[in-house]
């Protein structure tokens, strides 16, 4: 089942100091925590602060403003600061800041025991930012602006993409590489060690990343599994057939391939046309292959709707009062008298051990052997057991047979072979008409014969 993870981009965190690197913590996947020290610059430290304000000023003494809280309480909680929480710069918090600098590496002359000094810190956004990327070596010369490193991609979201229509109630969770995540009604992933799992994945590191959008692969399963009873197969006779039989028919001879189909009547409401929900049907694979649409997880659009919405290559993302859904395919269904319902419609694929309202078939020649092959796939119900299941045409405007005599005596160059006798009669006669001048005309002027 797809899983659509919403990204955000690496942030880039920049030095407040000028000088050379002189040495460096940095490394890619490590985190880089509030308190710590990232490098050193001209031989005295650079520090990750985490506030919730940005410390964005040097402070001096008296001053206040929501940066100085937001400084006293990290330095609080990193153990590195004792007094009150109060939004005003005392000494003790003066003291308590630059004590804390020179512990972390920061060099004496670089302290100002007036004031605290925002140039070596670097302001993270969070306690622990996992590194992407170290751009910055020992030896290299940095300005004050300069980029030192960047974060990985963080992941903000993760919910399914399309969910089963027939979905079971309970619990669920998402398997992915041995991690069981678990999600809302709507398929949404429910708290952060769950989007911070989906971030470690293999699956997701290599995912592409379009419009803040990655697509991976998870497996959707109940928590709790519904208990079933198993029975001998002679007790399934009455519900023999079924959209998997469907399915199979494909390797039949004369079959070039077949699908099953439902009509999911809810419909697919985009907020392009949020009032004109698009007819939405759940086909097998075999159905989507059928109609010309390519093979894929996410959803084929008619070329009606495609053209409607604009969605003019694939894959492409369409928003939806769900969420956001991948088009992976789309087919053409156009007015040529064929059976009315697909030209403007949305198909999601869907697994073929499920019921479906009908079962199509690509048969050439239509002979009546395979066309009633389809039969075998009809599975009656208790309403619908004593009636006779329909087969008709798709398209009654084309023929079900090949009628080779009709086609012979009915070709374009049928009368060919007449027309070459009476164009061979022609050449011949205008030869020997004009051979036969010729000769008169050479005698007529005096000529023997027996120089002709």
């Amino acid at each position: 089942m797809e899983l659509l993870v919403g990204v955000n981009p690496p942030r880039e965190f920049k030095s407040g100091v000028s000088g050379t690197v002189t040495a460096s913590s940095c490394a890619v996947g490590k985190a880089a925590k509030s308190g710590e020290r990232l490098l050193l610059v001209n031989g005295s430290a650079v520090v990750a602060l985490a506030t919730q304000t940005p410390l964005w000023r040097d402070l001096q003494l008296r001053e206040k403003g929501e940066d100085v809280k937001a400084l006293s309480r990290e330095l609080k909680r990193i153990g590195a600061y004792k007094g009150s929480v109060t939004g005003v710069v005392t000494r003790a918090l003066v003291d308590s800041f630059n004590k804390f600098m020179t512990k972390a590496g920061v060099a004496s002359s670089g302290v100002d025991r007036q004031s605290i000094s925002a140039s070596r810190i670097v302001w993270l956004p969070s306690a622990s930012v996992r590194l992407g990327k170290c751009l910055v070596e020992v030896g290299d010369e940095i300005d004050a602006g300069t980029v030192l490193f960047a974060s990985e991609i963080q992941v903000a979201s993760a919910r399914v993409a399309l969910l089963p229509a027939d979905i079971s109630p309970g619990q669920h969770v998402l398997d992915i590489e041995g991690a069981s995540i678990p999600v809302d009604d709507k398929g949404a992933v429910l708290d952060e060690e769950g989007l911070a799992a989906i971030a470690g994945t293999a699956s997701f590191q290599a995912a592409e990343v379009g419009n803040g959008l990655a697509s991976i692969q998870a497996h959707f399963r109940l928590v709790e599994p519904i208990e079933v009873s198993v029975v001998p197969p002679a007790a399934l006779a009455a519900v023999g057939g079924s959209s998997a039989t469907c399915e199979s028919l494909a390797f039949s001879d004369g079959v070039e391939a077949s699908g099953a189909l439902r009509n999911d009547r809810r419909g697919l409401a985009t907020l392009a046309l949020p009032n004109a929900p698009l007819p939405q049907y759940a086909a097998t694979p075999g159905l989507v292959e059928l109609l010309g649409a390519p093979p894929g997880i996410g959803i084929s659009l008619s070329g009606t709707v495609s053209q409607r919405l604009g969605i003019d290559q694939i894959p492409a993302r369409l928003a939806t009062r769900e969420g956001e859904v991948t088009v992976t395919g789309m087919f053409a269904y156009p007015e040529d008298g064929r059976r009315p319902g697909l030209g403007y419609a949305a198909v999601v694929p869907t697994p073929a051990a499920q019921t479906y309202d009908e079962c199509w078939v690509r048969v050439w020649p239509a002979t009546t052997a395979n066309v009633n092959l389809v039969r075998l796939a009809y599975s009656p119900t208790a309403d619908s057991v004593n009636q006779v299941p329909k087969i008709s045409q798709l398209n009654p405007v084309f023929a079900t047979t090949l009628d080779t005599a009709f086609l012979f005596w009915n070709r374009p160059t049928r009368m060919s072979a007449l027309a070459c006798v009476l164009i061979g009669i022609a050449i011949g006669f205008t030869a020997v008409w004009s051979r036969r001048l010729e000769l008169a005309s050479t005698l007529h002027g005096g000529m023997p014969k027996t120089a002709v």
